[in-house]
């Protein structure tokens, strides 16, 4: 593989449209993207969804398939719902309480997200319940970290990649002093995390605020920064590490902000949707690792391990379209059963 084929890997994108466009194809065909990620306003029923990603694999090399992914988490956090299954909250899978329900809700959304065609899901969140905050579990780290594995394990049944998400969670943190923390004790925020690497999560999205303090412009630097010491060495993780750039960011700080992403350990950017600052995110890693700013044998150990979980979950293959997998009576009548127990609760 050639530099700019392997630095294309590191990318997830996004685009508006619900159809392929030049652009998306000259960042498949050219730039070689590891992936898409796959919104509400990209179709308007499974299977336009599904002759959507149908094409984009089919654009995409043999040897290069795409991650074709999602946020579907559940109620308000959940990117597709026209067709789709809506799962309750997070929190209120957490108040019900029972690990079985978890799992078997992930196994419905992930059985519809593989008949659609995508591979990936960016969900559980594993960060610990604020006031009037749905989108966690619960209070109770412990509960947190035994609903995330229920849903990592639901998912990925259905040979859905899970991602553990948002390392190290939402409360304000020193990277240091995360050092010096117990991971597998359920009084530590990252004991989610340490369960979700237990039971061999396939990635883990990381907060970008872990990379400006941990690492430098000097590529020698990056293998020892604070993230890969928490999740490479601490938790023994050999996933794929994930970082998300939000629409908000500003375009002109994306570039330096991705190569200090990778320089500190990470492996997949997930880009905003603006076609522009996409070219220029991926024009300006490539310089990098030509300049030697990256390193390519960093770069290397990152496609090394996007291809081996893309190997492992047969990302390429999409079957034929199966109106019958999707919203069906069983799943109505389990999400209706979980809501009857919500309100009961």
């Amino acid at each position: 593989m050639s530099v700019e084929e392997k630095v294309g890997q590191l990318f997830i994108v996004g685009f508006h449209s619900p159809k392929l466009t030049g652009e998306v194809i000259h960042l498949i065909e050219t730039y070689k993207v590891g992936g898409f990620c796959l919104f509400n306003y990209n179709f308007r029923q499974p299977r336009q969804l599904h002759k959507l990603l149908t094409d984009l694999q089919l654009f995409a090399p043999i040897n290069l398939p795409l991650f074709l992914a999602t946020h579907q988490e559940g109620e308000h956090a959940n990117n597709l719902t026209d067709g789709f299954t809506q799962s309750p909250s997070q929190g209120a899978l957490g108040a019900i309480n029972n690990r079985l329900y978890t799992k078997q809700m992930a196994e419905i959304v992930a059985s519809e997200l593989h008949a659609a065609g995508l591979n990936m899901n960016l969900a559980p969140a594993l960060h610990k319940k604020n006031i009037e905050d749905e989108n966690s579990f619960s209070n109770s780290i412990d509960l947190v970290a035994k609903h995330g594995v229920a849903a990592i394990q639901g998912y990925q049944n259905e040979n859905i990649s899970a991602v553990a998400k948002v390392f190290p969670g939402l409360e304000k943190f020193q990277a240091e002093l995360l050092l010096t923390e117990t991971f597998d004790m359920p009084t530590s925020q990252l004991y989610p995390f340490y369960q979700a690497v237990q039971k061999d999560v396939d990635g883990m999205l990381v907060s970008p605020q872990i990379v400006p303090s941990t690492a430098t412009q000097d590529p020698a630097l990056g293998s020892h920064s604070i993230l890969y010491s928490l999740v490479r060495e601490k938790l023994a993780f050999d996933g794929v590490i994930m970082m998300d750039f939000k629409e908000t960011e500003i375009s002109d700080e994306l570039a330096p902000s991705a190569i200090l992403a990778i320089q500190a350990g990470v492996n997949l950017l997930c880009l905003p949707k603006s076609y522009k600052t996409q070219i220029t995110v991926i024009d300006a890693v490539i310089d990098a690792v030509k300049t030697g700013i990256i390193s390519e044998e960093q770069l290397n150990k990152s496609v090394e391990r996007i291809l081996a979980l893309k190997k492992k979950r047969e990302i390429g293959k999409i079957t034929p379209f199966d109106r019958d997998k999707f919203k069906t009576k069983r799943s109505r009548q389990f999400v209706e059963r979980l809501e009857e127990k919500v309100i009961s609760n």
